[in-house]
Parts: structure tokens; sequence; C-alpha cells
């Protein structure tokens, strides 16, 4: 019961429930696939498609990850443009960065929404610290491919 993927959910469902910290109405759903998820997600913003576009080559769900954390915070059209504008420099490593520091609990919710309404300022280039010393803790082991024999 301890585990992040319920029997019979799918990545997407699990990666949905491990990132989700309010009841919100998310406008994504399994059904979707990346064009959907992208024009739910962008409403006919420009710059909002413009980077959820982008974000098809961020992470390892075609961009799907990106947008299900995005969608969990209820970032939609110009916050998305916001978000990658303002707060992370037109990077789209940062921002994806930023939704890493979200999951692992580096940023809340509130510093994120507050740093898109322009009330709260965050320190980016830490983030990218802490994220990257996250990541590195759940690094392969050098023995990752060694066989163990067990008869």
């Amino acid at each position: 019961m301890g585990s992040a993927c319920w029997s019979g959910d799918s990545p997407f469902e699990a990666l949905r429930r491990a990132t989700r910290t309010t009841k919100k109405k998310e406008r994504l759903s399994l059904d979707d696939n990346t064009m959907t998820a992208i024009v739910k997600m962008a409403g006919g913003n420009p710059g909002a498609i413009q980077v959820c576009v982008g974000l098809k080559n961020a992470d390892a769900f075609n961009g799907l990850g990106a947008l299900l954390s995005l969608d969990s915070l209820g970032i939609y059209e110009s916050r998305i443009w916001l978000f990658y504008k303002d707060v992370c420099g037109q990077s789209l490593d940062r921002m994806v960065t930023c939704l890493q520091a979200w999951q692992f609990g580096i940023l809340t919710e509130q510093q994120l929404t507050q740093a898109i309404d322009g009330i709260e300022n965050v320190d980016v280039d830490n983030i990218v610290k802490l994220v990257q010393e996250q990541i590195a803790k759940f690094a392969p082991s050098p023995d990752v491919d060694r066989v163990i024999d067990l008869d």
C-alpha cells in the first residue's frame, strides 16, 4: 500500500496522484494526448502554446509530465507564459526544474504561485542547485548493472 503506483494505475495517474496537493478541477484527463493537453492548458494564449509545445521535449513522457504538474498546480494560459518568461527567464530547463522542485518539496505551491503573480521572488539558480542535489541522490550505484545470482 505504500507504493505511489496503485494497482491498475497508469504511470500518468500515479504521477498525478503523487503531485496533487489540493482539490482542484484539473483540465487534463487520461484520454488526452500531447496535442489535446497543449490546447487545454494554453487556452488559445500564443505564449502558453509556444511554451507547452517546447515542453514536448522536456521529459520522458513527451512533455506530459510537465503539463500534468502545471495542471495539478492550476497554472494555465497566460500564467504558463508568465512562469516561463518572468520566473524562469525564458528557459524551459529552468521551468521544468522549478516543477521538479515543487515535486521534491523544495518549492511550495504558494511560493510558485506568488512568484508567477510577481508577489515573491524565487532564487531559481539556488533551486536548480537544490534539485540537482536531490537528483544526484537517485543516481544509480556503480553496481546497477551487476547480475546477482539468486540460486
